[in-house]
């Protein structure tokens, strides 16, 4: 990741990981070049509840710009000028990953560059950051999930039923938002519902949404 970085012209990169399956003692797996004075005032301070890329990672499967967020926010604004009192940014780009087992990640890489600077370059660089991401997430599942996990992941579909039945939408919207029958909304729905060990949907959306498998209902 560092000679990623440095190819890119990039200044720092953080991943960590809040949910693996499997055989792991911990629910935070974290690998960064920050500052690790940085590191423990994040941590210290509890920034995960006020971060705007973990609160907007939640709901988000897109690459997440820094400079989009409203830096008017007190707690934005305070966050921003901690982390670049320390070195950190003040650009970054975030990519949220979500695996197929449960599995919920950020990658972010961050740059010191003007805004301007930043903008023109953005839509060149995001396309290697997202693979670089999934490439990086993908060594990590390796080294901590158990090979043996036997968890069967969710498919599209079933994400899909599973996500308008967690808006309360019954089966009948849920066909016709998905053209598809009725009868085959019921089926991807005991089929999820068996893969997640649910007894009934609200329970199947419950373990779904925990798992960052979908996310959460508005």
């Amino acid at each position: 990741m560092a000679a990623f970085v440095k190819a890119h012209d990039l200044a720092e990169y953080a991943y960590h990981i809040r949910l693996v399956p499997g055989e792991i003692e911990r629910d935070l797996v974290l690998y960064t070049s920050y500052p690790e004075a940085w590191v423990q005032h994040y941590v210290d301070q509890d920034y995960f509840q006020i971060d705007p890329v973990i609160k907007l990672a939640q709901f988000n499967i897109m690459p997440i710009d820094w400079d989009d967020f409203d830096q008017n926010d007190p707690k934005i604004a305070q966050l921003a000028r901690e982390r670049e009192a320390v070195g950190v940014g003040p650009r970054g780009l975030t990519v949220p990953i979500r695996g197929a087992v449960g599995d919920f990640a950020l990658f972010s890489v961050t740059s010191r560059e003007d805004a301007g600077h930043w903008r023109a370059r953005l839509p060149g660089l995001v396309g290697a950051v997202v693979v670089a991401a999934y490439e990086f997430h993908a060594a990590v599942m390796d080294m901590w999930v158990d090979e043996d996990h036997e968890m069967r992941p969710l498919s599209p579909r079933e994400r899909q039923v599973l996500t308008l039945a967690g808006r309360g939408m019954p089966h009948k919207s849920v066909a016709f938002a998905l053209a598809i029958s009725e009868s085959a909304v019921k089926l991807y729905l005991d089929s999820a519902r068996h893969k997640l060990g649910a007894h009934n949907t609200a329970q199947a959306v419950g373990y779904a949404v925990s798992r960052h498998l979908i996310a959460s209902p508005p």
